[in-house]
């Protein structure tokens, strides 16, 4: 029998060796699933998600642990919001993959900003001033982090007034603005007070402040009673009888 020189069955089993632990290593590498594919399918879900939103979006998706290691998916990964349907701001989400032996999921933090044209105050405002349209311009912010209301278009607040300071390139939110007093304290309005289709105008005066559409108490000039109205015009309270 030919006898094999002990140096080639060494070098045989070496090259076996090798091309085993090659192809184990191939094998694991194609059994993870990549952290890319996972971001992947996160910036494609949450673009998907903004498509039909205006404005400019920057999107940051939240950091993956390198040692995460997850077998790799036979299909699309699945992405899904955990709770409620904003698609702006701070969003958590799961990312699974469902149909394999064994099923995974995972949660991905992101946060998303919206960037568009918001009214801001041109000049520092004063405390009960009307707001003009030469007090307002637009500049472009991330709305996602304006918590407290903003407004784009300059008709929906030109001649409400300003209930605190606005300093200059303040944004300019709801609760800064309040609508003008058409009534003031102590001021002598007209009561209109309807009945069955009837209305009788008396002369009566404001115990308080009113905005339209406010309730106020007023007093009859006459009777000196007291009823409660809503303010309708610039003097004028409807109450019913």
């Amino acid at each position: 029998m030919k006898q094999v020189p002990i140096s080639s069955s060494i070098a045989a089993a070496t090259l076996v060796a090798m091309t085993v632990a090659y192809t184990s290593m191939s094998f694991a590498r194609q059994a993870i699933e990549s952290r890319q594919t996972i971001i992947d399918s996160v910036q494609h879900y949450l673009e998907q998600q903004l498509k039909h939103r205006s404005g400019r979006h920057d999107i940051k998706i939240g950091h993956l642990d390198s040692r995460l290691r997850l077998p790799a998916c036979q299909e699309p990964l699945l992405v899904s919001q955990t709770s409620g349907h904003a698609t702006i701001g701070k969003l958590n989400l799961m990312v699974r993959c469902k149909k394999q032996k064994k099923p995974w999921q995972i949660y991905v933090s992101a946060q998303v900003a919206e960037y568009q044209q918001v009214l801001v105050s041109h000049r520092y405002l004063p405390r009960n001033r009307a707001i003009r349209s030469e007090d307002l311009r637009h500049e472009e912010k991330n709305i996602a982090t304006l918590h407290r209301g903003y407004f784009r278009n300059p008709e929906a607040i030109i001649g409400l007034i300003v209930k605190r300071p606005l300093r200059a390139g303040q944004v300019i939110s709801e609760n800064a603005l309040r609508p003008p007093l058409l009534v003031k304290r102590g001021q002598k309005v007209t009561i209109i007070a309807k009945r069955q289709g009837l209305a009788v105008r008396m002369t009566g005066r404001a115990l308080s402040d009113g905005a339209l559409g406010t309730s106020i108490r007023v007093r009859n000039e006459r009777s000196k009673r007291v009823i409660e109205g809503r303010v309708s015009a610039q003097g004028i309270v409807q109450a019913s009888l």
